[in-house]
Protein backbone atom coordinates (compact mmCIF):
# COMPACT_ATOMS: atom_id res chain seq x y z
CA UNK A 1 0.00 0.00 0.00
CA UNK A 2 1.01 3.26 -1.03
CA UNK A 3 0.72 5.97 1.57
CA UNK A 4 1.50 9.91 1.28
CA UNK A 5 4.11 11.05 2.19
CA UNK A 6 5.20 14.33 4.43
CA UNK A 7 7.52 16.81 3.30
CA UNK A 8 8.16 19.45 5.74
CA UNK A 9 10.07 22.79 4.65
CA UNK A 10 12.74 24.63 5.96
CA UNK A 11 10.37 26.80 8.40
CA UNK A 12 8.62 23.95 9.38
CA UNK A 13 4.91 24.26 6.52
CA UNK A 14 4.61 20.47 5.58
CA UNK A 15 3.09 18.97 2.55
CA UNK A 16 1.30 15.83 1.72
CA UNK A 17 2.37 14.28 -1.60
CA UNK A 18 0.83 11.00 -3.00
CA UNK A 19 3.49 8.15 -3.01
CA UNK A 20 5.04 7.20 -6.55
CA UNK A 21 4.50 10.69 -8.03
CA UNK A 22 6.62 10.26 -11.06
CA UNK A 23 7.20 12.42 -13.85
CA UNK A 24 10.29 10.18 -15.72
CA UNK A 25 9.18 9.79 -19.30
CA UNK A 26 6.87 13.15 -19.55
CA UNK A 27 8.23 15.52 -21.68
CA UNK A 28 10.44 18.20 -20.14
CA UNK A 29 10.75 21.87 -21.38
CA UNK A 30 13.55 24.58 -20.47
CA UNK A 31 12.85 27.63 -20.89
CA UNK A 32 9.18 28.90 -19.13
CA UNK A 33 10.74 29.53 -15.59
CA UNK A 34 8.13 31.41 -14.46
CA UNK A 35 5.95 30.38 -11.55
CA UNK A 36 4.19 27.09 -12.30
CA UNK A 37 5.43 23.77 -12.88
CA UNK A 38 6.88 21.01 -10.65
CA UNK A 39 9.34 21.08 -7.53
CA UNK A 40 11.40 18.19 -7.53
CA UNK A 41 12.25 17.32 -3.42
CA UNK A 42 15.21 14.91 -2.70
CA UNK A 43 16.45 15.13 0.41
CA UNK A 44 17.51 18.66 1.72
CA UNK A 45 17.30 19.87 -1.76
CA UNK A 46 14.24 21.76 -3.77
CA UNK A 47 14.64 21.63 -7.49
CA UNK A 48 12.41 24.45 -8.34
CA UNK A 49 11.22 24.03 -12.52
CA UNK A 50 9.54 27.48 -12.27
CA UNK A 51 12.52 29.79 -10.43
CA UNK A 52 14.81 27.40 -12.14
CA UNK A 53 16.69 27.25 -9.19
CA UNK A 54 18.27 24.56 -6.37
CA UNK A 55 17.61 25.10 -2.78
CA UNK A 56 19.30 23.52 -0.11
CA UNK A 57 17.40 23.37 3.49
CA UNK A 58 15.11 26.34 1.79
CA UNK A 59 18.23 28.59 1.00
CA UNK A 60 18.90 29.48 -2.96
CA UNK A 61 22.49 27.86 -4.07
CA UNK A 62 24.51 29.59 -6.69
CA UNK A 63 24.50 27.33 -9.53
CA UNK A 64 26.35 27.90 -12.80
CA UNK A 65 22.77 27.30 -15.27
CA UNK A 66 23.96 24.60 -17.39
CA UNK A 67 24.42 22.55 -14.19
CA UNK A 68 20.88 23.61 -13.14
CA UNK A 69 19.67 22.43 -16.49
CA UNK A 70 21.59 19.22 -16.37
CA UNK A 71 20.20 18.77 -12.73
CA UNK A 72 16.48 18.98 -14.47
CA UNK A 73 17.04 16.93 -17.00
CA UNK A 74 18.48 14.14 -15.05
CA UNK A 75 15.89 14.11 -12.16
CA UNK A 76 13.18 14.23 -14.95
CA UNK A 77 14.76 11.52 -16.83
CA UNK A 78 15.64 9.48 -13.14
CA UNK A 79 13.86 6.18 -14.59
CA UNK A 80 16.96 5.71 -16.79
CA UNK A 81 20.85 6.36 -17.20
CA UNK A 82 20.79 9.19 -20.06
CA UNK A 83 23.41 9.00 -22.68
CA UNK A 84 26.11 11.70 -22.76
CA UNK A 85 25.32 12.16 -26.41
CA UNK A 86 21.16 12.70 -25.56
CA UNK A 87 22.55 15.41 -22.77
CA UNK A 88 25.05 16.57 -25.56
CA UNK A 89 22.28 17.02 -27.77
CA UNK A 90 19.40 18.55 -25.47
CA UNK A 91 21.64 21.17 -23.27
CA UNK A 92 24.19 22.41 -25.90
CA UNK A 93 21.25 22.30 -29.09
CA UNK A 94 23.84 22.24 -31.60
CA UNK A 95 26.67 23.93 -30.06
CA UNK A 96 29.98 22.34 -30.59
CA UNK A 97 31.10 21.01 -27.63
CA UNK A 98 33.10 18.10 -26.30
CA UNK A 99 32.41 15.47 -23.38
CA UNK A 100 35.12 17.61 -21.29
CA UNK A 101 31.55 20.20 -21.39
CA UNK A 102 29.32 17.85 -20.09
CA UNK A 103 31.84 16.53 -17.33
CA UNK A 104 32.23 20.15 -16.51
CA UNK A 105 28.65 20.32 -16.11
CA UNK A 106 28.24 17.03 -14.04
CA UNK A 107 31.17 17.74 -11.95
CA UNK A 108 28.89 21.87 -11.25
CA UNK A 109 26.77 19.86 -10.34
CA UNK A 110 27.58 17.84 -7.67
CA UNK A 111 29.21 20.72 -6.57
CA UNK A 112 25.85 22.18 -6.09
CA UNK A 113 24.51 19.68 -4.37
CA UNK A 114 27.30 19.63 -2.29
CA UNK A 115 28.80 16.69 -3.28
CA UNK A 116 32.51 15.75 -4.10
CA UNK A 117 34.79 13.18 -3.83
CA UNK A 118 33.53 9.70 -1.73
CA UNK A 119 30.34 11.99 -1.57
CA UNK A 120 28.95 10.95 -4.73
CA UNK A 121 25.93 9.93 -4.14
CA UNK A 122 22.80 11.70 -6.11
CA UNK A 123 24.62 11.45 -10.12
CA UNK A 124 25.95 7.98 -10.83
CA UNK A 125 28.75 7.83 -13.64
CA UNK A 126 27.58 5.10 -16.40
CA UNK A 127 30.85 4.23 -17.85
CA UNK A 128 30.82 4.26 -21.49
CA UNK A 129 26.89 5.54 -21.10
CA UNK A 130 25.86 8.51 -19.88
CA UNK A 131 24.88 9.45 -16.25
CA UNK A 132 22.28 8.67 -14.21
CA UNK A 133 20.01 10.27 -11.33
CA UNK A 134 19.76 7.34 -8.73
CA UNK A 135 17.88 9.44 -5.20
CA UNK A 136 14.75 9.40 -4.50
CA UNK A 137 12.58 11.80 -5.19
CA UNK A 138 9.30 13.65 -4.79
CA UNK A 139 7.44 15.68 -7.12
CA UNK A 140 4.86 18.47 -6.06
CA UNK A 141 3.39 21.49 -8.55
CA UNK A 142 4.58 24.96 -7.87
CA UNK A 143 0.84 25.52 -7.01
CA UNK A 144 0.85 23.43 -4.13
CA UNK A 145 4.04 24.15 -2.66
CA UNK A 146 3.30 27.49 -2.88
CA UNK A 147 0.54 26.54 -0.51
CA UNK A 148 2.28 24.76 1.70
CA UNK A 149 5.18 27.64 1.61
CA UNK A 150 7.78 25.46 0.36
CA UNK A 151 10.82 26.94 -0.31
CA UNK A 152 11.52 30.87 0.15
CA UNK A 153 9.33 33.70 -1.17
CA UNK A 154 6.34 31.83 -1.43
Amino acid sequence: MNLPTRIASADGAALVVAAGTELAGAPFVFGNHQPGGVIFVFGNHQLDHGRFELRRDGTRVLAQPKALRLLFYLVAHRARAVPSDELLAQLWRGESVTRGSLKRAVLSARRALGEAGERLSSIRTVRGHGYHFVRPVQVITWQDAQAARIGYGC
